[in-house]
């Protein structure tokens, strides 16, 4: 599996906050993301997206997306996995059967595997056929 790591900074908008406010501390990460990737069981359009991973008071933590538009399209819980970074956040997209996958998040002091389904994997082939021309009969 081929991984292709994109640091915000290459993605033209490269902004990495932490906020901590009571209980919660929030990382906000903005992203120009060139390309359609899945994330999740969703997939989304390229375009500019806003991600805040958040610490709640039980100690998990969450990613939230939001589009240009500021709506929610994407929300999950985390995995910690140990990957950071010595510079800026960056963004780890695998790419899996030719598409792009969202599948970690790197940040200074931690990193954290984002889960995906097959079936957004799929969804996002089957939408790059289409835009190509369609199914080959």
């Amino acid at each position: 599996m081929k991984k292709f790591i994109y640091t915000l900074s290459f993605l033209a908008i490269a902004l990495a906050s932490t906020t901590t406010a009571s209980a919660q501390s929030s990382t906000r990460i903005d992203a120009e993301i060139p390309f359609a990737f899945a994330v999740g069981d969703e997939v989304l359009e390229s375009g500019k997206y806003v991600m805040r991973l958040r610490k709640n008071s039980s100690g998990s933590e969450t990613l939230e997306i939001r589009d240009a538009r500021h709506r929610v399209v994407y929300e999950a819980f985390l995995l910690q996995n140990g990957d950071s970074t010595l510079g800026k956040a960056s963004l780890v997209f695998d790419n899996v059967d030719g598409q792009h996958v969202l599948a970690n998040i790197r940040l200074e002091n931690k990193g954290f595997a984002v889960p995906v389904e097959k079936s957004a994997v799929t969804t996002l082939a089957a939408k790059e056929r289409k835009r190509l021309g369609g199914s080959s009969n």
